[in-house]
C-alpha cells in the first residue's frame, strides 16, 4: 500500500510540472508574438498615419493658392499702372495740343475805337475745289465757287456755322489776292471782320479776326 501512494505522488508531482512546464511554453510563445506585433506596429505604423501624409498637400496647397494670389495681384497692378500711363498719355497729348494752339493763336489790341480785339492764328487754307490756270481771279459773286469757299474760311475762323451767320458783306481786301467778310452772328450780338488770302493751289486761309463793338459799314463810306 505505501508503494502504491508512493507511485501515486509521483506521478501527480510529474503531471503538475509538465502542465506548468506546457502552460509556461504557451505564455512565452503569446508573449513573443505580441512583442513581435507591437514591434511592427512601433516601425511600420507612423507610415500609415493619414493625419501627417495630408499636411504636406496642405502647405503645397497654400502655397500655390498664394502663388496664384500674387499673380492676379501683380496682373491687376500692371493693368492699373497701364491704364494710368495711357491716361497721362492721352493728357499730355492734349496738353500739348492745347499749348500749340495757344502758341500760334495771338490776341492783339486796335488803335480802332469800334475793335474789341484781334485774333490771329496760323489757320490752314480751306481746301479749294476750284482748278486754277494762271493767276486767281477772286470772284465775289454769292452764287460763285469763291464765295462758297469763302464762306467756309469764315466758318473755320469765327465757329459760326452758315445757318447762324448774318453775312454783311464780303468784298476786296487791302491787298491783291486778300477778301474781308464782315458778318455776325443769327441775333446780331457779336460782329466780326475777317480777313482772308488767297493761296495759291490751295484756298482761302483765314489771316485774322477783328471782334467788333458794332457792325463797321466801311463800304458806305468808300462808296
Amino acid at each position: 500500500m505505501s508503494n502504491e501512494n508512493e507511485r501515486y505522488s509521483r506521478s501527480s508531482r510529474f503531471e503538475k510540472k509538465r502542465r506548468g512546464t506546457k502552460l509556461m511554453s504557451w505564455l512565452i510563445g503569446v508573449g513573443s508574438i505580441m512583442l513581435i506585433v507591437f514591434i511592427s506596429l512601433m516601425v511600420f505604423g507612423g507610415e500609415d498615419q493619414p493625419g501627417k501624409a495630408v499636411e504636406p498637400d496642405s502647405e503645397s496647397k497654400v502655397e500655390e493658392n498664394t502663388t496664384v494670389d500674387d499673380s492676379e495681384d501683380e496682373s491687376a497692378q500692371e493693368d492699373v499702372d497701364q491704364t494710368t500711363n495711357d491716361e497721362n498719355k492721352s493728357g499730355n497729348e492734349s496738353t500739348d495740343k492745347s499749348n500749340n494752339d495757344e502758341e500760334t493763336m495771338t490776341v492783339e489790341e486796335s488803335s480802332d475805337e469800334n475793335v474789341i480785339r484781334i485774333i490771329k492764328k496760323d489757320w490752314e487754307p480751306v481746301p479749294t475745289e476750284q482748278e486754277i490756270q494762271g493767276q486767281h481771279q477772286i470772284k465775289y459773286d454769292d452764287e460763285t465757287q469763291d464765295w462758297e469757299e469763302m464762306l467756309q474760311a469764315v466758318t473755320k475762323a469765327t465757329d459760326l456755322s452758315k445757318e447762324e451767320m448774318y453775312i454783311w458783306r464780303i468784298g476786296r481786301g487791302n491787298q491783291p489776292q486778300q477778301a474781308l467778310a464782315t458778318v455776325s452772328d443769327s441775333d446780331k450780338t457779336n460782329h466780326y471782320r475777317v480777313t482772308l488770302e488767297w493761296v495759291e493751289k490751295e484756298g482761302y486761309r483765314p489771316v485774322q479776326v477783328e471782334e467788333m463793338k458794332e457792325v463797321d459799314r466801311y463800304w458806305e463810306d468808300a462808296e
